[in-house]
């Protein structure tokens, strides 16, 4: 699980890319989890976590995946909504 498996999430994966190397209102980035976590992050929702920096995602993503930890650049802590 986590590598497209056929050519629509490829796509999705590349548009999701572009966005964000050439966005710049960083304040509305689309992103989509590959994985579920064996069950540990619920799918098929969408979240919208507003004034978050997004680095705050990624703190939670590390802590899912078994690395303890509470800062990732400029995050503020936890991505409660993860």
């Amino acid at each position: 699980m986590g590598i497209p498996g056929d050519f629509t999430q490829y796509m999705d994966l590349i548009y999701d890319m572009l966005l964000l190397a050439f966005q710049t209102d960083t304040t509305r980035i689309a992103t989509r989890l590959l994985a579920y976590a064996g069950g540990a992050i619920q799918t098929g929702r969408y979240v919208k976590a507003t004034a978050q920096p997004m680095s705050n995602l990624f703190v939670s993503m590390l802590n899912t995946f078994g690395v303890e930890t509470t800062e990732f650049g400029d995050s503020t802590g936890r991505l409660a909504e993860i």
